[in-house]
């Protein structure tokens, strides 16, 4: 923080801090002054420690916001969805653009001087502009009436590394058409039948690592823009897109959302599988696949908000991301309730993953169960995040797996490059099972396949205290287990 010293009776202020020394006339206005408490999270200390010519990636979230109350006026009494859509973009984007229009140009003159990145990014879905400045101009956004908040914009991770997802071997097509179990589970196979509700004519945004367009499961699932010609070279639904025939790569700023993790595969087989490669994998398999790619492993909140902008305006009806941003990492939380809002708004509802310290929560109001199952694949990379899981979960089964399901069946998806046949991802992606709920007056556990670092203290094979006495074998020991 800044920190201002004033001696009685001085004529001067001086600033020592984010800036440096610097002394002003003490009736004069400190240029950087108003900016502080604008700054987000772990900005101020980033700018700090930046050098002078250093970009340093952030985020303006800009004052001038359509009211919260007016989007949901639009919710609570238009029920018509693409009324609604146009309404509230017709409230949302003219906004938008005449707020940020002194900030760009500013942006845009320094540019030339190198102390902007050549990549400006703008939204509208909420009144946003994010680029790479030097921490001078990073100062002077902040102290602009125009700007209500500015944050920092870096890469995250938010994805599992491509080499942590692995493919099982290649196996030839199957005979006979499977379904999955947890499809199967959830009755999905009962709707298609019954109701006849397949996903067809709903569009669905996959804002995820990118998507195998040549998947055999999942081929046939890709969306197609309709406004859009390819290879023309032109942006012919004027969306800001150019060539953005099956979606858009955000990370890359390109029209090529291919996926190189799996990841993305996974999640869009999750959802719209037709079992082409043996076995039905997806809940809706006559759904269209709106492929957003946001990175690789890393994504900035920029490129996930565009990727939900997009979502919205190209009117898909729902989109689904399988990540979550770490709370450590200073999360915008207001601008992504607000852009969640206001793409219910436009007719785009979103599906997000909770994240390891949201599960917690949720393990904690959970009724007690038989079985309970962590899967981690990372070769204990992920310890800190196990242990946020692990332990609640601990208070409320009474076995605990370890990288395995309880029910044994494993869980299929659509993986990456044509994938394996039947289409199946490997056997503890997702947890399977239905342990019925049980009322405990003694607390019995047992843990299957855990890694000794995972287990409880006692439980190890070292005992770290000579005075607790351990049932081993069925002998009473204070001894070490032999390994």
């Amino acid at each position: 923080m800044i920190h201002s010293v004033m001696k009685r009776g001085a004529s001067a202020l001086v600033l020592v801090g984010l800036i440096g020394p610097m002394v002003f006339a003490a009736d004069a206005t400190p240029p950087y002054s108003p900016e502080i408490s604008k700054l987000h999270g772990d900005l101020a200390e980033v700018l700090r420690l930046a050098a002078p010519d250093e970009l340093v990636p952030v985020k303006a979230i800009m004052t001038e916001q359509v009211p919260r109350e007016r989007i949901q006026e639009i919710i609570d009494t238009i029920k018509v969805r693409d009324l609604r859509y146009r309404i509230t973009k017709d409230l949302l984007k003219p906004l938008a653009e005449q707020a940020q229009v002194d900030l760009l140009a500013m942006l845009r003159t320094e540019q030339a001087t190198g102390s902007v990145g050549p990549r400006i990014r703008t939204l509208w879905i909420s009144n946003i502009v994010a680029a790479d400045v030097t921490p001078d101009v990073a100062y002077r956004m902040a102290a602009r009436d125009d700007v209500a908040l500015l944050a920092h914009n870096p890469k995250v991770r938010v994805f599992p590394e491509p080499g942590e997802i692995q493919d099982e071997p290649i196996q030839e097509p199957a005979s006979g058409q499977e379904i999955e179990c947890g499809v199967e589970v959830m009755g999905a196979p009962r709707v298609w039948d019954e109701l006849g509700f397949t996903g067809r004519g709903a569009v669905v945004a996959m804002i995820d690592t990118g998507a195998c367009p040549t998947h055999p499961d999942i081929v046939n699932q890709i969306w197609s823009n309709p406004g859009e010609i390819a290879g023309n070279g032109i942006d012919d639904d004027d969306n800001g897109f150019i060539d953005d025939t099956w979606g858009w790569n955000f990370d890359a700023n390109n029209n090529n959302p291919t996926d190189s993790n799996s990841h993305g595969s996974h999640t869009a087989g999750t959802v719209g599988g037709d079992g082409t490669g043996g076995t039905a994998t997806g809940v809706a398999p006559d759904v269209s696949l709106m492929i957003l790619k946001v990175g690789v492993s890393f994504s900035d909140e920029v490129d996930v908000w565009s990727a939900m902008q997009y979502a919205a305006d190209n009117r898909a009806h729902t989109f689904s991301m399988s990540l979550g941003w770490p709370h450590s990492r200073n999360p915008v939380r207001r601008t992504w309730r607000e852009i969640s809002i206001n793409g219910i708004a436009m007719g785009t509802a979103g599906v997000v993953a909770a994240g390891n310290d949201q599960a917690a929560r949720l393990l904690g109001q959970m009724e007690g169960n038989l079985t309970g199952c962590v899967y981690s694949h990372s070769g204990g990379k992920d310890d800190a995040n196990y242990d946020l899981v692990a332990g609640p979960l601990r208070q409320r089964v009474g076995r605990l797996l370890n990288d395995k399901m309880p029910t044994g069946v494993a869980v299929s998806s659509a993986m990456n490059h044509g994938g394996p046949y039947p289409s199946t991802g490997h056997p503890g992606f997702t947890a399977v099972g239905m342990p019925a709920s049980l009322i405990r007056f003694a607390m019995l556990q047992s843990y299957d396949n855990v890694r000794p670092a995972r287990l409880p203290l006692l439980l190890r094979d070292k005992n770290l205290t000579d005075a607790t006495w351990r049932l081993v074998d069925g002998q009473w020991t204070t001894a070490d287990v032999d390994s």
